[in-house]
């Protein structure tokens, strides 16, 4: 075969074993250091294995607000309301650090949109019992009062299929409620066999938690919807 190179010697398998060496060792060096960090991920992974749950069971949970009314924002100053067609409104109630952003805003006497969607990531079929909470946040970050009462829905879902399940509830004014920050708490239990009902005492010792979600909205206090309707 012709050498394109014009090279007109012996071929570099027959007087090149020193360069390839040199360039064999080179890449031994270069890679030593990622198949170094390989192996401790290997033997960190493996050490590992036992101290972290199944992964949910391969469920994620996502949580959709929708039809809102506004937005709020909140900081280090406290929280302020942005109703649709309004002036802001401040008040000076301020969340720990971890909630502070903008949340969805719906306002007493109204109807909170939520959509809860439930994914299996790529499990086997599973049964499960979704429970959705909701509650008023106290500045403290815990939860106050209970704006509705707890809804619970069972769904079956196949490999890699997702179920979208109806959570909206009327925000009428209960007891106590001040306003401000909410959350609601999404609860997803595993049933471990899906070929009988309940274990043999007839309870729900068999309905295992694997998740556990929370989306935060937000209703202002009910003086502001007051306040707004003086101004019609």
């Amino acid at each position: 075969m012709k050498d394109q190179s014009g090279y007109k010697g012996r071929p570099v398998y027959q007087h090149g074993w020193r360069p390839l060496f040199s360039l064999l060792g080179a890449l031994i060096l270069g890679l030593a250091p990622w198949l170094l960090s390989m192996g401790e991920r290997i033997a960190l992974g493996a050490r590992d294995e036992g101290s972290h749950p199944p992964a949910n069971h391969q469920v994620s949970v996502g949580i959709s607000f929708d039809n809102t009314l506004g937005y709020s924002v909140t900081d280090e100053t406290g929280i302020h309301y942005f109703v649709d067609g309004w002036e802001p409104i401040y008040e000076e109630k301020v969340y720990p650090e971890e909630y502070w952003g903008t949340f969805p805003l719906y306002l007493a006497w109204s109807t909170a949109d939520i959509t809860v969607m439930i994914h299996n990531e790529g499990a086997a079929a599973m049964k499960l019992r979704v429970v959705t909470e909701a509650y008023e946040m106290k500045t403290d970050g815990t939860n106050g009062v209970p704006l509705t009462d707890p809804r619970e829905f069972e769904i079956k879902l196949k490999k890699f299929e997702q179920a979208d399940i109806d959570s909206s509830f009327y925000l009428d004014v209960v007891p106590g409620m001040e306003g401000g920050l909410d959350r609601l708490v999404v609860k997803v239990y595993r049933k471990h066999d899906l070929n009988h009902e309940h274990d043999g005492d007839g309870g729900d010792s068999d309905w295992e938690l694997i998740c556990e979600e929370e989306g935060i909205f937000c209703p202002p206090p009910p003086w502001l919807v007051y306040e707004l309707d003086s101004d019609l």
